[in-house]
């Protein structure tokens, strides 16, 4: 007759889970999702303004920690894209 194999309680893995699930909601709540559902590249989310004004368009984006030389810009096919790396 074999014997049933019981496995030990491991709080850590219970602990891994839970961390993966709040993540998880975070990342939903923030709207940080895969790139290829939305199209985005994850990373660094940092507040942006943007003003119309009859002449131009302003962008005003807060980038701690980085200074004018480090901030890439472009703007290809309607999509304006901005690089940093600290």
């Amino acid at each position: 007759m074999a014997l049933a194999r019981w496995e030990r309680w491991d709080p850590w893995r219970e602990m891994a889970s839970l961390r993966a699930a709040i993540n998880k909601l975070f990342d939903e709540a923030f709207g940080l999702t895969s790139e290829e559902q939305t199209g985005f590249v994850q990373g660094w989310a940092f507040p942006v303004d943007i003003i119309e004004t009859p002449e131009s368009i302003i962008l005003k984006a807060e980038l701690p920690g980085l200074s004018k030389e480090d901030i890439k810009i472009s703007f290809d096919n309607n999509q304006l894209t901005i690089k940093g790396e600290r």
